[in-house]
C-alpha cells in the first residue's frame, strides 16, 4: 500500500478529545472482546503487514513487536498457509477454530531482512503480495521511502515456504483507472511473478483494499482463485474475491493485537458503520466526522 505524506496534526483542543476518544475506543474493544469469549465463535483470519522495521511510518511494525506477535500466534493459534485459507473459503477444507495466515503487502526489503529469518526459523508459512514495478526500487510508505525486495530475494523466499501473490504492477487505485489499464495492471503482475519464481500465482490483493464488482470480476477472469480487500475475520461463506484481512500497524499493541483476532473486530466494525450513519444525520455532521476521521487516521 502506498501512502502519501499527510499534514502533521496541529495542536488544538482536539488533543484532549483524541486522548479521551482513544481510551473510549479501547474500552469498547475490551468489552466486545469479553463478550466474544462467551460466544466462542471461530477466529479464522489473515493478518496484513506492510513493513517490519524501525522506520517511522505508522505502517512499519517494530521487529521486536513482530516477534512477540508471532510468539502469541504460535502459542494460541494454528498458523496456516494462504492456500489453506483459499481451500477453506472454497469449502474444500476445514480449519481449526483458531487459525491465522500471515501476509505482507507491497514487497519491502525488510520483509526479507527482519521477518523472513524469524518465519523460516520457526517454519511459519507466509505470503507476500508484490507490486512488481517497484521491485528493487523504493516506495513511499506513509512518511518514509523504503527499499523494496529484489527478484533474487523473492526467488529465494519462494523456495522456502513463502508464497507470492499479485498486487498489480504500479499499485494504482483500481477504482480510479479505466478497465483496460486495470486489466493490464492485474495480469502483468501475475505473469511477471510466475515467470520469475516458476510458481503459479493465484491470489491477489487489491491496492489500498479498494475494489468493486467490476474490478473483482476482472481479477476472477484472469485466473486467480481469490482476492483480498476490506477488514475483518473470515467466514466459510465469504466471497472468494472479497476476502477480508486484519491489518497490523505500528500502533497495534499486543493486547489490541489479541483482541483484533477475535469476532470483537467484526462487531467493532459494525458499530463503526452505525456511528458513521448516525453522524450523517446530525446537524454537527461535518465537525464530528472531521474529528473522527482525524482520530481514525492516527490508529
Amino acid at each position: 500500500m502506498i501512502h502519501e505524506v499527510g499534514r502533521m496534526p496541529q495542536k488544538s483542543s482536539y488533543y484532549a478529545f483524541d486522548k479521551l476518544f482513544s481510551a473510549a475506543r479501547y474500552g469498547v474493544y475490551v468489552l466486545l472482546y469479553f463478550l466474544s469469549r462467551i460466544t466462542r465463535q471461530s477466529e479464522i483470519s489473515v493478518l496484513m503487514y506492510h513493513s517490519v522495521s524501525p522506520a517511522s511510518s505508522k505502517y512499519s511494525v517494530i521487529p521486536a513487536e513482530f516477534r512477540r506477535q508471532m510468539a502469541h500466534l504460535m502459542k494460541n493459534y494454528t498458523i496456516v498457509s494462504l492456500n489453506e485459507i483459499k481451500e477453506f473459503v472454497e469449502g474444500k477444507r476445514k480449519l481449526p477454530r483458531k487459525s491465522v495466515a500471515i501476509t505482507f503487502d507491497d514487497g519491502y526489503l525488510d520483509n526479507y531482512t527482519n521477518a523472513y529469518p524469524y518465519l523460516r526459523k520457526n517454519k511459519l508459512p507466509a505470503t507476500i503480495f508484490i507490486a512488481t514495478k517497484y521491485v528493487q526500487k523504493e516506495m513511499l510508505l506513509d512518511n518514509s521511502y523504503l527499499p523494496m525486495l529484489s527478484w533474487k530475494e523473492i526467488t529465494e523466499m519462494s523456495r522456502n515456504d513463502v508464497e507470492f501473490g499479485a498486487h498489480t504492477s504500479h499499485h494504482p487505485d483500481l477504482l480510479r483507472i479505466d478497465t483496460q489499464t486495470a486489466e493490464r495492471e492485474i495480469l502483468e503482475s501475475k505473469e511477471e511473478i510466475e515467470k520469475r519464481t516458476g510458481q503459479r500465482v493465484d491470489s491477489f490483493a487489491y491496492p489500498f483494499g479498494r475494489y468493486g464488482k467490476k474490478v473483482a470480476d476482472l481479477v476472477r477472469r484472469k485466473g486467480f482463485r481469490c482476492a483480498f480487500g476490506g477488514e475483518g475475520l473470515i467466514r466459510k461463506d465469504a466471497d472468494e474475491f472479497a476476502v477480508h484481512r486484519v491489518e497490523v500497524k505500528r500502533s497495534t499493541s499486543l493486547p489490541l493485537f489479541k483482541i483484533r483476532l477475535t469476532i470483537a473486530l467484526d462487531w467493532y466494525k459494525a458499530l463503526h458503520k452505525a456511528f458513521a450513519r448516525a453522524c450523517a444525520q446530525s446537524p454537527l455532521r461535518s465537525t464530528i466526522l472531521d474529528f473522527y476521521s482525524r482520530f481514525e487516521r492516527q490508529d
